[in-house]
């Protein structure tokens, strides 16, 4: 079996950057998105791409560029995430769609565009990052609680109708 390769979002730091070196360290092709990545670039063996997954425009771009790079994944790896702090009442209704645009549509996104190309080549992996704010609500993060929550509930949907393949 020859190298497998993951797409991985939200990769130029944090969890997604140590997610993106882990997979690469174990042997995976790596090709990384991230909104602050300029043009192609292949950096510490990885393939870096701009992506900002609430644009589908960009999203559309990530996905043909990754195709020309590496072919269809064999797994997609979501990182792509953002924190906003403060009070429930205070958190502007602009703050919530930011947040939830991110970490929640962004990943939807990117899942309309992959799944097809993983049914297609007989399957795949697609893991979501999530959070313990995704399973209980933490004071002052309620923006960010809410992506989790909506992530954990997507997951599950998404699990069972993909389960037969």
């Amino acid at each position: 079996m020859g190298e497998k390769t993951v797409w991985v979002t939200g990769a130029s730091s944090g969890l997604g950057l140590h997610t993106a070196m882990a997979l690469r360290d174990d042997g995976w092709k790596v090709v990384a998105g991230a909104r602050s990545f300029g043009e192609r670039e292949e950096k510490d063996g990885m393939i870096l791409l701009p992506l900002d997954v609430t644009k589908d425009e960009s999203v559309e771009e990530f996905v043909r560029a990754a195709l020309e790079e590496s072919g269809p994944p064999d797994a997609l790896t979501q990182c792509a995430g953002m924190l906003v702090l403060g009070s429930c009442e205070e958190t502007s209704e602009e703050e919530y769609i930011r947040v939830m645009n991110t970490n929640f549509l962004g990943m939807v996104r990117m899942n309309r565009r992959t799944l097809p190309l993983m049914r297609e080549r007989g399957g795949g992996k697609i893991v979501m990052f999530s959070s313990i704010n995704g399973l209980m609500g933490v004071p002052f993060q309620s923006a960010y609680t809410a992506s989790k929550h909506a992530i954990e509930g997507y997951a599950e949907c998404l699990r069972m109708e993909t389960k037969p393949f």
